[in-house]
């Protein structure tokens, strides 16, 4: 325990406790420490926990390490490791940040060269990093291909801040280590820090170039057979011409690589638009003539036009055309904007899909292409659009210019250009004026029921809820989120899409947290709910979680009748469909539930929908591979019914476990159940028999059926009478065969064969 005389030893922590972290696995080693995946055991979230390597480190050492806890909390940037604490517990040092997931470049290199878009976009994102930390005074000095991180889902962390140093007021770094020291990355390094020499941010910006010149040719520009032949290569070497395919970054990387910082960008931002310039150009505005207006895009400059081509778009004959939203790029990096580039796609997204002449992608599929290159024939292929809307943020004093191309993919043709301009406060006046913009130039139907979104009454408000619209999507804590909408509503009380969305939170905190607090949660959730409906009685949203927590409070026919009222008025709203899929499946209504899948997927192919349990009830086993979303616990359940064990088990140890609550139990009982830990997988069943929605109950049944019959009764009528009346499921589930002549279980049958009749008749056919 913390404050004990017993000493920790570094090299092996694992199951130890640290300070306030309970130690797990490792997952890696640097110069100075290893790194542990860890949990927070009072803010009960998962930590990356950095330790010092010595067991007994002197002075130096620990000003070093706090002095890279402090540098990396000093800024406050979506590029930087996020840390939340830093201390020392009987001789350890530690630093606890955040947990990320993806590979450092590092390890990507390893498989060879980088596609020039990928790297360009990653270069992006260093420099991006790179120039907030400059902002504030401070350079890196160790940048190499392992202190910069890829997340899994997009995006660049830098890591490591060990060797950062403020830059002294006469321009060079501040002498915190002795004169002549050589400090760095030999392969990395610049002259000046070979030299001993003072540092800026420039010589981060020769590290940057390196790692850019390794990305595009696979290796190191200037590693040689020796740290000393390195270094020399360093001061005198000129970096080997690129390939002919990569010629033109030659005029970008050579200055990035001169000798004497004189020579290179005078900063990353300066580096960064070189870059953009040299590798995507400028696409001229549209009007054509002599208007000498330009707009600077990250978007892929368009084909230059031959003779004029009907657009499909504008053809009475063309089918709903359907789009892809990337998200924004920034073309000056700002911490306090940064929100926007997912944020703001995404709302321009959700005011678009609610016109029924359009099929909208999600901007999170759309994610990994934000990069400044993309492949429009992949784009529209894995997407299935043919339109993409490509935009740039900048803010420039209290303003905010944002700069959208809608292009017809795969050809690349410019449909249209468009610039808006309004108070950075005013975040809405700019996705509005896009909006319309976009509807008027599809000529999208303005039918009766087809509204403008909710206008939010202050501006900061809609802000933050924007802000929270990126925590739930980048975040696996909801509390961030929560707070967010939460200080939304403070400001604009009548805001109906914070109050759905809050709602949401809600209520999957009350589904999958800990059973503490699930009362309170699903009473929030409900008046949070309430709130959003009677502000505004049209939104679509509020109705889609509605009817979610109407199948779950065993009120499916409810549901489903709400849910064909949304589809009706708009047709081409996917999420309605994948409603459909869950409500339908409750009422044992499987080839209707089948068909609302197809019916979302045909309009969005990402869209999350719960047709794995729908094949499950069927007992196809192919299908439930194929309709699997990213989460292991439901691929491993598909490779369990389809017998293979050993590759259920691969599944379910690919990440850990849920952190907590009813998430964590659903991981456990299968996995105990794989492995033939009975006693384990029936405790952990017991306390799923909690678990709010039915469906999860019936799911227990299936689990215990043949380990605790008992239990599994239990288990199957609490499911019934909490509204899952799916019988053909009930009826081909060989597991459940020995429980079929028991009264309870027979009674519990009887009761759902009635009422799934009764939807058979009332909803039967009703999706075709």
């Amino acid at each position: 325990m913390e404050g004990s005389d017993s000493r920790l030893h570094p090299a092996d922590l694992s199951g130890q406790r640290v300070g306030k972290y309970e130690v797990q696995k490792k997952l890696g080693e640097g110069g100075m420490g290893t790194v542990w995946a860890a949990r927070d055991v009072d803010l009960l979230r998962e930590v990356a926990l950095k330790v010092v390597r010595e067991e007994k480190p002197g002075r130096d050492l620990r000003e070093r390490f706090m002095r890279e806890a402090r540098a990396a909390a000093a800024v406050n940037h979506a590029g930087i490791c996020q840390v939340y604490d830093a201390g020392e517990d009987r001789g350890i040092l530690y630093i606890a940040m955040e947990l990320l997931e993806g590979e450092t470049l590092a390890e990507r290199l390893e498989r060879g060269a980088i596609p020039a878009p990928l790297a360009l976009s990653i270069s992006e994102g260093i420099l991006t990093a790179l120039s907030a930390l400059h902002a504030r005074g401070l350079v890196h000095r160790d940048l190499k291909p392992s202190n910069v991180f890829l997340l899994r889902l997009g995006g660049v962390k830098l890591l490591d801040f060990g060797l950062v140093r403020p830059v002294s007021s006469a321009g060079g770094s501040a002498p915190l280590t002795e004169a002549g020291a050589v400090i760095g990355t030999p392969a990395y390094m610049a002259p000046e820090q070979v030299q001993g020499s003072e540092v800026d941010a420039r010589t981060d910006l020769f590290s940057a170039a390196a790692i850019l010149f390794e990305m595009l040719t696979g290796r190191a520009v200037f590693r040689r057979a020796s740290i000393g032949e390195t270094l020399a290569a360093v001061l005198r070497d000129e970096p080997p011409p690129l390939p002919e395919p990569l010629s033109g970054w030659e005029g970008v990387l050579r200055p990035a690589l001169a000798k004497n910082p004189k020579g290179r960008p005078v900063s990353a931002a300066a580096f960064l638009a070189s870059l953009l310039q040299s590798a995507i150009g400028a696409v001229p505005a549209p009007g054509g003539g002599s208007d000498k207006t330009w707009v600077i895009s990250g978007s892929p400059t368009p084909p230059s036009r031959g003779p004029a081509t009907p657009s499909p778009v504008s053809s009475p004959a063309a089918l709903r055309p359907r789009l892809a939203v990337i998200p924004f790029r920034l073309l000056r990096p700002d911490p306090d904007i940064d929100f926007l580039s997912f944020s703001l796609a995404d709302a321009v997204a959700q005011s678009l899909s609610s016109h029924s002449g359009i099929s909208v992608r999600s901007v999170l599929a759309a994610a990994p292409f934000a990069v400044p290159a993309p492949d429009l024939a992949a784009l529209s292929q894995k997407l299935d659009v043919t339109l993409a809307l490509f935009g740039t943020i900048l803010k420039a004093g209290g303003r905010c210019r944002v700069s959208a191309q809608l292009l017809e993919v795969p050809s690349g043709q410019l449909i249209s250009s468009h610039t808006s301009e309004a108070s950075a406060d005013d975040v809405f006046g700019l996705q509005d004026a896009l909006t319309q913009k976009i509807v008027g130039e599809l000529h999208l139907p303005s039918e009766k029921g087809t509204a403008r979104p909710d206008v939010p009454g202050n501006p900061d408000a809609y802000e933050l809820y924007l802000r929270a619209n990126q925590a739930v999507m980048w975040s696996r804590d909801l509390s961030v989120a929560k707070g967010l909408y939460r200080g939304s509503l403070e400001l604009d009380s009548a805001f109906a899409p914070a109050w759905a969305r809050l709602a949401r939170c809600y209520h999957m905190d009350a589904k999958y947290g800990d059973v503490v607090g699930r009362a309170e949660n699903s009473q929030l959730a409900d008046e949070a709910l309430k709130k959003a409906l009677s502000l505004n009685p049209d939104l679509a949203m509020a109705h889609r979680l509605r009817a979610l927590m109407d199948v779950e409070n065993g009120r499916a026919e409810e549901a489903v009748e709400r849910l064909l009222g949304i589809v009706s008025r708009n047709p081409g709203d996917p999420e309605g469909w994948a409603g459909l899929v869950t409500a339908l499946r409750f009422l044992g209504l499987l080839p209707e539930s089948l068909a609302a899948h197809r019916r979302a997927r045909a309009l969005d192919p990402h869209v999350p929908t719960s047709a794995f349990h729908t094949y499950f009830s069927l007992g196809d086993v192919p299908g439930m591979l194929s309709a699997t979303t990213n989460s292991p616990y439901e691929r491993a359940l598909g490779f369990k019914i389809g017998g293979r064990t050993e590759d259920a088990l691969s599944e379910l140890r690919r990440e850990p476990p849920p952190a907590r609550g009813l998430a964590r139990e659903w991981w456990h009982a299968l996995y105990a159940d794989l492995t033939g830990d009975a006693p384990s997988a029936i405790a952990s069943a017991r306390r799923l028999l909690e678990f709010p929605d039915p469906e999860g109950r019936y799911y227990i049944a299936f689990i215990a059926a043949r380990l605790d019959p008992h239990l599994s009764i239990q288990a199957f009528r609490s499911a019934v009478f909490g509204g899952y009346v799916n019988v053909p499921a009930f009826e081909r589930e060989r597991a459940l065969d020995g429980l079929r002549t028991d009264p309870g279980f027979a009674e519990a049958f009887d009761a759902a064969s009635v009422r799934h009749g009764k939807a058979r008749a009332r909803f039967g056919g009703s999706v075709a």
